[in-house]
């Protein structure tokens, strides 16, 4: 039975050992078969040959097709078997003598050459030829499309777009067929997004059909020009433009050597993979050194799991950056569905859950500000470039004091040492982006404590200070400030201009006052203003300090101080900032202005709840709501912004905070 069962079995291909990369040479034999030969090679060598290098989606693992190499059948995916036959029958390919394809240059079954090659991916990327991108076979839609990719860049290059709307807005046909090109899963797999930013020369391939990249830029910058314009919904090719902004911030020298891995992470939320450890190992060839050592050289091997990927990265980085921002991560990525549980019980809630599917924004966390290059983000050029930590606004809640934890291995939780700054008051709503009545589905939470109730407020710092009330034009900074998270946009640049957002607040109060005309109320997107004034009218009654929402504001026309607010065409209006930080469209990025206790205001996640404690943790630049849980252990529900206290105050003498320990599980 044994000799029998050898006869049959097919002989499988041997490996040869290599030095640093295998490259396949592919022809046609006179039988008109695929076949081919791989020789080794040695990137530092100077012998080693010019080569090309593919990137497409493997799909599913079905092998029925193969080629023959060195005399030996060897199975290929049936994603690569088209891309083999057009390299050895098209004549776009025939240049590409050396090439160099993942799933059969690499020994999928050695685990070591995996993981050594992985570390070795963005190399061989940034010193290949050239990349093709492959996205499947042609037809005469992806003829078509490419053909309608190539004219949208000509138009653009030669300034006729604008011109051309009209008739590109009557041809639906033309739409669908970019939607096609946009919609293939190559844009969202994890891995493919190196392949596109690394390599000089770039091409994308429906079969024979091609453009080459500088072309498809162009094309982008076109098409945004149409979605501008209301040619096309942006949605449509949202990912590639974000695929777009990496590969030009990587072409900046300024910028490549300072790719955050986590920032990449945020930014490939909605992105897949196979394998879930993928999910970091992929990026580290866009990532700079410092986050590669962290990471240290992949490993397959079945006893090193996800979690353990995952919190060995949490843990790396808090030693490497004396930090604690990556833990704020972890309520944007936590995992929802059983299947993302761990076997030995709940997900750790200080553990960012990589799998899970987050929409990707630019500036995703506070803790994300572009000021503070260990975390990072991906804001557009130019300011990347002029990034200088020293007069950029930062947020620094926990002054310079560096992390002072102990990780419990056998019960997955890190404690910590922190400052205690009240717990949660009052809640008010997000903003809602549909009819008024959607406010009802949303819980209003009034402050009930004696501060906010009556404005007089008995500290409970260890001092036992009463604490002079504030005027209410005052107050209302306080309250803008928070709304805004104190910077007047989405990337966190500059500060909030915090006078002209309070009296553009005042200005969309009044359009409740029918003997205003609404015409003169020119501050802003008219739709935007209405969506703030409902939000307001649902919230007027939120108390802080003893005032109303509505008292505040409505004390300012009554004493006359409020200021027309002159448009400022170099900064976004408060309606659309406010839209930013609290629209329920964000998702689990939304806040909600809430108060403490004592009366502070900040802006909290919208998961926190009445009681819910604020503490300030050694080593983490913003403040965090904890919910106490069982076993004196907290759940940690995500950053917030407390006025006031973004900047150290904390650990100066003069309050007289107390510190604490904390256990996050």
């Amino acid at each position: 039975m044994t000799t029998t069962m050898a006869t049959v079995l097919p002989r499988k291909y041997c490996y040869k050992q290599f030095a640093s990369i295998r490259l396949l040479h592919l022809y046609r034999d006179t039988c008109n078969s695929l076949c081919g030969r791989l020789e080794n090679f040695n990137l530092d060598d100077k012998a080693c040959p010019k080569f090309t290098t593919f990137s497409y989606v493997w799909g599913e693992a079905q092998y029925t097709s193969t080629i023959q190499i060195e005399g030996v059948s060897f199975p290929v995916l049936d994603t690569v078997f088209p891309l083999l036959e057009a390299l050895c029958d098209y004549k776009c390919f025939e240049e590409d003598h050396w090439i160099w394809i993942d799933s059969i240059c690499i020994n999928q079954d050695d685990e070591h050459e995996r993981a050594m090659q992985v570390q070795l991916m963005g190399r061989i990327y940034c010193e290949s030829a050239r990349t093709v991108i492959w996205l499947g076979e042609g037809t005469d839609q992806t003829a078509r499309l490419i053909g309608m990719l190539r004219k949208l860049a000509r138009y653009f290059q030669q300034g006729h777009l604008i011109q051309e709307l009209p008739v590109l807005s009557t041809n639906e046909m033309i739409w669908d067929d970019i939607s096609l090109f946009f919609r293939q899963p190559w844009w969202t797999r994890v891995w493919t997004l190196q392949e596109l930013a690394l390599p000089s020369v770039l091409r994308f391939h429906f079969g024979r059909n091609w453009i080459e990249y500088h072309d498809f830029y162009d094309a982008m910058q076109a098409l945004y020009i149409c979605s501008q314009n209301g040619v096309l919904d942006g949605s449509v090719w949202g990912v590639a433009w974000g695929r777009r902004r990496v590969r030009q911030l990587f072409r900046v020298p300024e910028v490549r050597g300072r790719m955050s891995l986590v920032a990449l992470l945020a930014f490939t939320g909605n992105y897949q993979c196979t394998d879930p450890r993928d999910r970091i190992y992929s990026l580290l060839g866009l990532a700079r050194e410092a986050d590669r050592a962290i990471v240290g050289q992949p490993d397959y091997s079945p006893k090193n799991t996800v979690e353990a990927v995952y919190t060995k990265f949490v843990i790396n980085f808090i030693e490497a950056y004396g930090s604690l921002d990556i833990i704020c991560f972890a309520p944007l990525f936590r995992p929802h569905l059983a299947s993302t549980q761990t076997e030995a019980g709940h997900w750790p809630s200080w553990i960012p859950d990589w799998r899970v599917e987050v929409r990707p924004i630019v500036v995703p966390l506070m803790v994300s500000q572009p000021s503070r290059s260990h975390i990072g983000c991906f804001v557009p050029l130019p300011w990347q470039e002029l990034t200088n930590e020293t007069f950029a606004p930062s947020y620094r809640a926990c002054g310079d004091t560096k992390p002072e934890v102990h990780l419990n291995i056998s019960a997955r939780t890190l404690s910590c040492r922190a400052v205690h700054l009240g717990h949660i008051d009052g809640l008010a709503t997000g903003i809602v982006e549909g009819i008024a009545g959607d406010y009802d589905q949303y819980n209003f939470t009034q402050s009930t404590s004696p501060t906010n109730t009556s404005g007089k407020r008995k500290s409970s710092l260890k001092k036992q200070s009463t604490l002079p009330p504030l005027l209410d034009g005052d107050l209302l900074d306080h309250i803008m400030c928070a709304l805004t998270v104190d910077r007047s946009a989405r990337y966190l640049e500059y500060f909030a201009p915090t006078r002209r957002f309070r009296d553009e607040l005042h200005q969309i109060f009044l359009l409740g006052d029918e003997t205003i005309p609404i015409g003169s109320l020119r501050v802003g997107d008219a739709q935007n203003n209405a969506l703030i004034y409902r939000w307001i009218e649902y919230n007027k009654r939120f108390l802080v300090r003893g005032r109303s929402l509505f008292d505040l504001l409505y004390g300012i026309q009554a004493r006359g101080e409020g200021v027309v607010a002159t448009p400022d065409p170099e900064s976004l209006p408060l309606s659309q900032r406010l839209l930013e930080t609290m629209s329920l469209k964000l998702g689990s990025t939304a806040k909600v202005l809430a108060t403490l206790y004592e009366g502070q205001v900040g802006l909290v996640p919208l998961d926190a709840k009445k009681g819910d404690a604020v503490w300030i943790l050694k080593g983490c630049s913003v403040p965090v709501v904890l919910r106490k849980c069982a076993a004196e252990t907290y759940t940690l529900v995500g950053e917030c912004y407390v006025h006031g206290f973004m900047d150290g105050e904390a650990f100066c003498e003069g309050p007289g905070f107390e510190f604490g320990e904390v256990v996050i599980a």
